[in-house]
Formats: structure tokens, C-alpha cells, sequence
């Protein structure tokens, strides 16, 4: 019998800006990648978002982003940043 470790992966991560607007630098860190931007409205407040993704999260094997999927009904993979008040990208 040997000893296989199976550690798990850590869910992807819904972060929320509001102040500053991230640097494009930081934005592909976070996410792994190229970075999509999609406008969106937020489903409870109805307020408008930005989202930045891994622009090739599904075709990278990404897990889905439960959390995004929650707040905004969207099907993302990966990391999702979402962009609100004076943190929106310009």
C-alpha cells in the first residue's frame, strides 16, 4: 500500500475592487494569463461591473469560479476580479 497525498486545489477566487483601478501587470498575475474585461450588471444591485478573466480559462482546464457564477449568473473559470466605483478600467 503506498502513500499517495492528494492535495486538494483551491477554488478560484472572486476579488472585488472599488478604490483604485489595477495595474494590467497585476490584473494577468492574478487571473494566469491574458486578461478579458466584460461589463456587466451586478444581479442584486444593479450596479455596473467590470469582470477581468483568464481569456483562455476553459481552454486551460480552469475550475469554474463558483463565486462568480453566484453574484453574476456568468459561467467564468479561474480567478475573476470584479472592477466597481473608481477602480472601473477606463
Amino acid at each position: 500500500m503506498s502513500n499517495l497525498i492528494i492535495e486538494s486545489m483551491p477554488q478560484p477566487v472572486l476579488k472585488t475592487c472599488s478604490q483604485n483601478p489595477p495595474a494590467l501587470e497585476d490584473a494577468q498575475q492574478f487571473v494566469g494569463g491574458y486578461v478579458e474585461l466584460m461589463t456587466v450588471k451586478h444581479k442584486e444591485t444593479d450596479e455596473v461591473h467590470q469582470l477581468i478573466f483568464n481569456e483562455e480559462g476553459r481552454l486551460q482546464n480552469l475550475d469554474p469560479n463558483i463565486n462568480a457564477m453566484k453574484e453574476y449568473g456568468i459561467e467564468l473559470f479561474g480567478n475573476v476580479l470584479a472592477l466597481k466605483d473608481e477602480a472601473l478600467w477606463t
